[in-house]
């Protein structure tokens, strides 16, 4: 199995990072309360989890927090998760598909993390077994596959678009992947209107023109009811019974 993105990338990405709490209005924020219920006394770990800003939300939910990454700033969160007044339980700086786990979780959340492998479908199947018997899991993902998206990316964010597997965007594969792995699908599909990002990498001017133009003008789009062509998270919600 390959990851697409070396260790160093996240570690010097992490290191110019300053944790924050998602805010409110977040799209993600939004989907996460929506479909996370509350988990007084119930345990929920994040996949690839720093810089845990998503994660403090289901804190607030009441659930005790766990969390796996590769970077050595994973062991920072415990802490600041606690000033958030959030529960913390253990924190794993490791590597997800050979780590160990000694137990399940009523809520297994992964933002962002499965599209940088090639097998990306072993992967899924690792989060799966980790959903514990009415336990959830949230997967989301960002939705560079759309037609839209992908132009976009293609055009003014092309090294972020090669650490990203497209076929993980897939939300009918996904779906195949986790009911075969024995989860009940509740939600596949996408969200959050319209928005676009971009990474940081060398342009030349003009594409550095243009690419802040259709940065500035996504405001205007973001009336956009959702939809594979122009969406930019995927996201499957699925519970064991």
């Amino acid at each position: 199995m390959r990851n697409l993105v070396n260790q160093s990338y996240w570690d010097v990405h992490y290191a110019l990072l300053e944790r924050f709490m998602a805010p409110e209005h977040d799209s993600v924020t939004r989907f996460l309360k929506e479909h996370i219920p509350n988990g007084k006394d119930k345990n929920a770990i994040e996949i690839g989890t720093y810089p845990g800003r998503y994660l403090v939300w289901l804190g607030t939910k009441g659930y005790t927090l766990h969390g796996i990454d590769m970077t050595p700033k994973v062991n920072e969160l415990p802490q600041w998760l606690a000033m958030h007044g959030c529960k913390t339980g253990i924190f794993y700086c490791r590597d997800f598909m050979s780590h160990t786990f000694d137990i399940e979780y009523d809520v297994v959340l992964s933002i962002g993390f499965i599209e940088h492998f090639t097998e990306f479908d072993a992967v899924v199947r690792r989060h799966c077994e980790l959903v514990s018997p009415g336990g959830m899991l949230c997967l989301l993902i960002p939705n560079f596959r759309g037609a839209i998206q992908q132009a976009l990316h293609r055009m003014f964010d092309k090294e972020n678009l090669k650490r990203h597997n497209l076929d993980a965007m897939d939300v009918k594969t996904l779906e195949g992947i986790v009911t075969e792995a024995g989860l009940r699908i509740t939600y596949s599909g996408h969200f959050g209107g319209f928005e676009f990002w971009v990474d940081r990498e060398q342009r030349g001017r003009i594409a550095e023109f243009c690419c802040n133009v259709a940065l500035r003008a996504q405001k205007l789009f973001r009336w956009l009811p959702n939809h594979d062509a122009w969406s930019p998270y995927a996201a499957i919600v699925a519970r064991r019974e």
